[in-house]
């Protein structure tokens, strides 16, 4: 196999593993954006640049920006449902298509948008190493091969070691799945 292609398959792995689950290790927190009184359910803000997708629940927090106590929640709505929430503090909605999203409702001042998301990580290269714990690193190894010999190279031996292949992968991302529920519960103090 040539460096491009172990690369490309190594990427797909790669991102596979990360899209499996909103990962605590990917958690990122975006506060670059604001609202005012002059924001408006049409005003789009863009999403980060590494966005993959949100969090199970509490995504947007708007954060007074003189009066840090001042904590506003929103809820994330479908996109094809805006219409219903646009005219509703509390809520947002994202155009995934474009790449952004809008907040219901008015603001009576400057809010700093606490925008919490799960983030895409660098791609791998010869020189670039992936930021989960090196323990979790085979299962990419082990991904590739099964992609190569299911899918490029694949016959009757091949299609056994792939197959065998995907229960090794499996069976790490079990065990990187226990390590973020432990994350996740340590995060919520339990």
């Amino acid at each position: 196999m040539d460096s491009v292609t172990f690369y490309t398959l190594l990427n797909l792995a790669k991102a596979e593993f990360e899209r499996s689950r909103a990962w605590r290790k990917l958690v990122a927190k975006d506060t670059s954006k604001s609202s005012t009184t002059a924001t408006l359910y049409t005003t789009s803000f863009a999403l980060p640049a590494t966005f993959i997708m949100t969090l199970p629940r509490r995504t947007l927090k708007l954060v007074n920006a003189s009066s840090p106590t001042d904590v506003r929640d929103y809820t994330e709505v479908p996109w094809e449902r805006w219409d219903e929430y646009k005219n509703s503090a509390g809520y947002f909605t994202i155009d995934h298509a474009n790449s952004v999203y809008y907040v219901g409702g008015t603001v009576s001042a400057t809010y700093t948008h606490n925008f919490f998301f799960i983030a895409t990580t660098t791609v791998l290269t010869s020189s670039a190493s992936w930021v989960f714990p090196s323990e979790y690193h085979p299962a990419l190894a082990f991904l590739v091969a099964a992609m190569d010999e299911l899918g490029m190279d694949y016959d009757s031996i091949n299609m056994m070691q792939g197959s065998a292949n995907i229960g090794r992968y499996q069976l790490i991302l079990r065990s990187a799945i226990k390590w973020d529920d432990a994350l996740a519960r340590s995060s919520l103090g339990i």
